[in-house]
């Protein structure tokens, strides 16, 4: 016999599939309906992160964690992404960005439906040929790519939420700049100023190996790294920091198998940097010399890695300016900022 709280459990779990497949999916209505509040059933500053979900599926992929996806009809070329002043099931849609994946509405189109000519404006430092027309009254924002009569994505929000966002730009036709590169004028030159080093060799080494012995070998490790010049990877000065581990299999008369590890993190112009190096070699004899020689390998190794890291460094992709000014655009439309 079922028990009745399994009993219970089942029928809510009913109830909540089917509520969730009896949610309809958007059906965006023309552009030109939004009139500064409402469009394809939603409301600017009432409705709110639970109640879109109430009203619509959505599903994973939001242009902004603030932000949800509206699930379309399938084959759908809109996509609509309401945009929120925070998160939780409170959090208000104060804005909703609008994605033609086919072809969308033109500027003349909106202009004559509206009968109002949008502001042209423009980014400071942008690396692409692109700006943004707003059409003031309505609180509509176009994103026009390379001077494209039917831009592909379109914010609307609330009018009075425009002048937040028209700070960050300007009304002057700004030139296309080169791309940022965080590290021009850098050397390529990846330092660290400390090396900690630890040694733990197997408790079965040979009694010569003693104390004094592990000092010794843990001295010339340290002196390795100290004085290590690499093409690319260089000890002294700078903010990085590595580290480097020495360990042993058991020894069967004077042969064993060292392990080198080796972990660095440091700082770039171009974020942190961490790597790793491992390293491992049977000794049989002139442990400490070899066991050095070792050491010496996994910074090598390590330096060939950087080397490679290094040359794939460089200017920003032209788009990522752009993206970031499209970020601040959907913090400030949304009053997430």
């Amino acid at each position: 016999m079922v028990s009745r709280s399994r009993l219970s459990l089942a029928c809510a779990s009913l109830c909540l599939a089917t509520f969730a497949s009896a949610q309809p999916v958007i059906d965006p209505a023309p552009l030109a309906s939004f009139g500064g509040q409402d469009w394809s059933g939603l409301t600017l500053n009432r409705d709110t992160d639970s109640d879109i979900k109430r009203k619509f599926k959505t599903e994973k992929g939001a242009v902004r964690p603030e932000g949800l996806k509206l699930v379309a009809e399938k084959g759908s070329t809109i996509r609509v992404d309401p945009l929120l002043d925070g998160r939780g099931g409170k959090a208000v849609m104060r804005a909703i960005r609008v994605e033609y994946k086919g072809r969308g509405p033109s500027i003349f189109d909106l202009t004559d439906a509206w009968d109002e000519r949008p502001v042209e404006m423009y980014q400071r430092g942008r690396t692409e040929d692109w700006h943004l027309e707003f059409f003031e009254t309505r609180g509509v924002i176009a994103v026009v790519l390379q001077n494209e009569t039917h831009p592909s994505v379109f914010i609307l929000c609330d009018p009075d939420r425009l002048a937040v966002v028209q700070r960050q730009f300007t009304n002057e036709r700004t030139r296309i700049e080169r791309p940022r590169d965080p590290g021009e004028g850098w050397d390529r030159t990846v330092r660290f100023s400390n090396a900690n080093v630890n040694v733990d060799l197997d408790g079965s080494r040979p009694e010569r190996m003693g104390r004094r012995w592990m000092d010794d070998f843990t001295d010339s490790v340290r002196e390795e790294a100290r004085y290590y010049k690499g093409d690319t990877l260089r000890s002294g000065g700078g903010s990085g920091s590595m580290t480097i581990n020495v360990t042993s299999g058991r020894f069967r008369d004077d042969t064993a198998t060292f392990k080198v590890n080796l972990s660095l993190y440091t700082k770039t112009p171009y974020g942190d940097l961490t790597r790793f190096s491992d390293e491992s070699r049977t000794i049989e004899s002139s442990h400490r010399a070899r066991g050095v020689d070792l050491v010496r390998a996994a910074l090598r190794e390590m330096d060939d890695n950087i080397r490679r890291t290094v040359r794939a460094f460089g200017p920003e992709p032209v788009e990522a300016s752009r993206m970031r000014a499209m970020d601040l655009i959907y913090k400030a439309a949304s009053g997430s900022d």
